[in-house]
């Protein structure tokens, strides 16, 4: 849903409204960094964020500037805020399940960044790491068929995309396969020929 030129002056009134009300009201700045976030208004969800932070120090805050930082491909300044927002969930680790979902969101984005950075062994122990807290973990399961196949270790790409379709069947991962397959045929045929 798009807004209108008048419903969007709206929503600046109440924003400002609400803050007006209570200016040290952290999930105000939480929201307005999140909408500019899926706006990919970067510098100002940026801004939003930190201001969140600065009210109330809480681990989705920091994912949420780590993830704008990832998208600035600001990777190391992301890879700083997960581990902060992984210390929150350290501190309130049976608190509620949100904590823990958010804590494998993590090293989801963790091992993104750390793959970026061609930091792939890192990458691989974040998952590995994650994977020993929960052996089921789909998306890191998925994640470390992504690292092998980055590095070419198809084969070992190959076993863990397998094995991570037992968890959850994905297209995505039928994708990474199907490639990896070719890549090998085409290898193959070409040492056939020559």
């Amino acid at each position: 849903m798009n807004l209108n030129r008048e419903q969007y002056d709206f929503s600046l009134i109440s924003a400002q409204q609400g803050l007006e009300l209570d200016p040290n009201y952290s999930l105000f700045y939480y929201y307005q960094g999140l909408s500019q976030l899926m706006q990919k208004n970067y510098n100002q969800a940026e801004r939003f964020f930190k201001q969140a932070i600065e009210k109330e120090g809480n681990e989705l805050y920091y994912i949420k500037l780590g993830q704008t930082y990832q998208m600035l491909n600001l990777y190391e300044k992301a890879l700083a805020l997960y581990s902060q927002a992984q210390e929150f969930y350290r501190q309130d680790r049976y608190k509620n399940k949100l904590s823990e979902d958010n804590n494998f969101s993590v090293y989801s984005y963790k091992v993104d960044c750390l793959r970026n950075l061609g930091k792939f062994e890192e990458a691989e122990d974040n998952c590995k790491i994650g994977l020993i807290e929960k052996p089921n973990n789909y998306n890191l399961l998925y994640k470390k068929g992504q690292i092998y196949y980055d590095q070419k270790q198809y084969n070992n790409a190959i076993e863990q995309f397998l094995f991570s379709l037992t968890q959850k069947e994905s297209a995505e991962t039928y994708l990474f396969l199907s490639i990896i397959l070719q890549i090998i045929r085409f290898f193959f045929y070409r040492e056939f020929i020559e």
